[in-house]
C-alpha cells in the first residue's frame, strides 16, 4: 500500500497559522489534501500532525475531508511522527508531502509512486523530483522511500536536526532516485508557502485564475506567468 503522509502544524516563525489560510477562498491544507488525493497511485492520505492545542483544528479538517491522522507527541520530530503513522496504518511506501505546497503536481506523486514500485521491500531507496538537481519550482517537491528505508532512518538517525527534516540520512544512505527528466530549468519560480510575501503572491494568482484543485496545474500557472510576467516569482 501506498500512502501519501502530509506533515502540517499551525506553529510557523515566518507566517503562523498558514495552514489554515485562505487561498481563492479554500485553506492551504484542502489544496494540498485534495490535489494529494486526485494522484492515481496512492491508496491513502495521513495527515501528520503534533499533539499541540493549535493543532487540533487540523485535525478536525483531516476528518472532515475523510483522511486519515497521526499525532505525535514531539514538535520536532518528525521522522518519528512519519515512522509511527507509516507502521500503524500499514504503508508499503510512502510518499512525503509538505504542507507548504498548495499547487504540489499529482502528476510527481504518481510518478514517485511508480519508482518506488520498481524496488524490493528491503531496498534501501530514496526518490526525490529535485535529484540530482532541481529543475523544478520551488513547491513542488515529492520523496519517496519505502518502509524498510525509513525504518532503518528512524533507528539509525539521531540528529535533531534531521530528525526533524525527514529525509537528510536517506539521501546519504539510500540509492537515490531521481524523477526529472525534463532539460527546462524552472527551478528559478517560487511556488512554496513560508513567509507572508508568499501568501500575498499566491492570493494575487488567485485573483487571476480559477484556485480549485486540481486547478491551477503546473502548465496553467506557467501560462499565467507567461500572460502576466509582474507575477513571477523568484528564489531568494
Amino acid at each position: 500500500m501506498t500512502c501519501a503522509i502530509v506533515q502540517a502544524r499551525m506553529a510557523s516563525t515566518r507566517l503562523p497559522g498558514k495552514a489554515m489560510l485562505k487561498i481563492g477562498g479554500i485553506p492551504v491544507l484542502e489544496h494540498v489534501i485534495k490535489r494529494v488525493k486526485s494522484a492515481e497511485k496512492v491508496d491513502m492520505v495521513i495527515l501528520a500532525t503534533t499533539c499541540n492545542q493549535e493543532d487540533e483544528i487540523l485535525t478536525f479538517f483531516a476528518h472532515q475531508m475523510g483522511i486519515k491522522d497521526w499525532i505525535h507527541p514531539d514538535v520536532d520530530d518528525v521522522l518519528g511522527r512519519f515512522y509511527q503513522a507509516a507502521a500503524y496504518y500499514g504503508a508499503d511506501n510512502v510518499i512525503r508531502i509538505t504542507g507548504d505546497c498548495p499547487f504540489i503536481d499529482p502528476f510527481w506523486i504518481d510518478k514517485c509512486a511508480d519508482t518506488l514500485e520498481n524496488y524490493h521491500v528491503k531496498d534501501l531507496i530514496y526518490v526525490t523530483n529535485i535529484y540530482p538537481t532541481r529543475l523544478l519550482p520551488d513547491g513542488l517537491d515529492v520523496e519517496g522511500f519505502n518502509f524498510y528505508t525509513l525504518q532503518r532512518a528512524n533507528e539509525e538517525e539521531s540528529d535533531p536536526y534531521n530528525r526533524e527534516h525527514v529525509c537528510h540520512w536517506m539521501a546519504e544512505h539510500a540509492l537515490v532516485a531521481g524523477l526529472v527528466e525534463s532539460k527546462t530549468d524552472l527551478s528559478h519560480h517560487r511556488w512554496t508557502l513560508d513567509t507572508a510575501e508568499d501568501y500575498e503572491w499566491f492570493c494575487e494568482v488567485a485573483g487571476h485564475i480559477k484556485c480549485r484543485p486540481p486547478h491551477p496545474t503546473t502548465e496553467e500557472l506557467l501560462e499565467l506567468i507567461e500572460t502576466h510576467p509582474e507575477l513571477e516569482r523568484t528564489e531568494k
